[in-house]
């Protein structure tokens, strides 16, 4: 199901020529009230896992609010330049917006968060560090040197995502806005994600 909502793009190197048409979601634009910002509870989806006997709530993505629509727009254009260290200065200079938190007890800031209703009615976040995941990946990556969460609510309430791998990160030209190729060999799964919302 995760992988089955976005079509035609293109990876970072070659973003900058990006034509896809993105009839999948609609963005957050500037004058609307924002989602309310919330936290979510997973467990990693190890490969190999039978009736998640492995499976336990050990990841917390906690988002404080939502990256502003100028930032967004900065990061967006700089993606878009295919530019790897481009995208990390803009990025490590945004301000933060929240934590993700692992099960070895690291955690990593996030400079970017972002919230698009699909037309499915699915909610997607996408969530991105200014350093890969390295205890996750179990390695470091100089060429990217950041790290990427997409999270997919569903109508029931719960929902899955992956920590996508460097290089995964592209931008929908006509949208605007960040969005992650698929490739589920590159990515490790998240599962029984939960969403957790303050009421302001």
């Amino acid at each position: 199901m995760l992988l089955g909502v976005r079509h035609s793009l293109l990876p970072l190197a070659a973003a900058a020529l990006l034509t896809t048409t993105d009839t999948n979601a609609s963005q957050v634009t500037a004058g609307q009230a924002l989602p309310t910002p919330c936290r979510y509870e997973a467990s990693i989806g190890w490969k190999g896992d039978v009736g998640g006997r492995r499976q336990k709530p050990s990841v917390h993505v906690g988002i404080d609010h939502w990256t502003s629509s100028e930032t967004e727009d900065q990061l967006v254009v700089t993606l878009a330049t295919g530019s790897r260290h481009l995208f990390l200065e803009a990025l490590t200079k945004a301000e933060a917006v929240g934590l993700v938190s692992l099960p070895d007890g690291s955690s990593y800031v996030l400079r970017y968060a972002q919230e698009h209703i699909l037309d499915s009615g699915f909610r997607q976040v996408i969530v991105a560090a200014d350093r890969p995941f390295e205890s996750l990946f179990a390695t470091s990556n100089a060429e990217y040197p950041f790290g990427f969460v997409e999270i997919l609510m569903y109508g029931n309430g719960i929902g899955d995502g992956r920590f996508a791998r460097a290089g995964r990160a592209v931008v929908r030209r006509d949208a605007q806005r960040i969005d992650l190729e698929a490739a589920p060999n590159e990515s490790i799964r998240l599962a029984n994600v939960y969403r957790i919302c303050d009421q302001r």
